[in-house]
């Protein structure tokens, strides 16, 4: 599912700034994250921009995230946001005869 996130937020990224690497780090990259762990993305921008705020409105016009704030004013630079997941599924999936328990749930 992280794998997911991070080519999503990554084409977003790019999308916005063409010219950015975007570059996985933390626990992520260690296989050492747990369940509830977040994921540490940074972003190498040669252009001399205001890539935070290009990042940012990507971001909002994507509809992949909410809770997006740009902290600029910090010792590292971030925008910190939670990515929306939509996991399709349907319990019939998961029934051996899904097609006619679920009538019965």
């Amino acid at each position: 599912m992280r794998c997911c996130v991070y080519e999503e937020t990554e084409k977003v990224i790019l999308s916005a700034i063409d010219s950015a690497t975007v570059y996985p780090f933390g626990s992520f990259l260690t296989n050492l994250c747990i369940p509830d762990s977040d994921l540490d993305l940074m972003v190498h921008c040669n252009e001399d921009i205001n890539y935070l705020h290009r990042v940012e409105l990507a971001l909002r016009e994507s509809g992949i995230a909410t809770n997006i704030s740009v902290l600029q004013h910090t010792r590292v630079p971030l925008v910190k946001f939670r990515h929306i997941v939509h996991v399709p599924f349907s319990l019939s999936n998961l029934l051996e005869n899904g097609h006619r328990c679920g009538y019965q749930l």
